[in-house]
């Protein structure tokens, strides 16, 4: 058994909040290598959008949805709009973080 068959993912649906640039682009690009399904979500909707539109040139399921993680409906809709084009939700990857300035002042 080789690695790919390992971790093989086909099937999978993923959502990567944070998954527009950096870390969790590439680790959307990793689970997309394995074979899985994508829903992206970060803050800015445009940088979702050229990140799904790059992954689907490689042929892969993807999704770009806008979401600010502190709002609890913008998460929900993640869920909803995940769920409604894939049908299931096999894996989580929280690569947002985003506090708001007062609790930075008070660290």
């Amino acid at each position: 058994m080789n690695a790919k068959q390992l971790f093989d993912l086909t099937g999978s649906v993923a959502i990567i909040s944070g998954g527009s640039m950096g870390l969790g682009l590439q680790m959307a690009e990793g689970l997309a290598d394995m074979g899985a399904s994508l829903a992206i979500c970060a803050r800015k909707k445009q940088r979702c959008r050229e990140a799904a539109e790059a992954l689907r040139s490689r042929g892969v399921r993807a999704l770009a949805l806008e979401c600010d993680v502190k709002d609890k409906a913008s998460i929900e809709r993640v869920v909803e709009e995940t769920l409604a084009e894939f049908g299931h939700i096999d894996i989580l990857i929280n690569n947002s973080l985003r506090r708001r300035l007062e609790e930075d002042d008070q660290q």
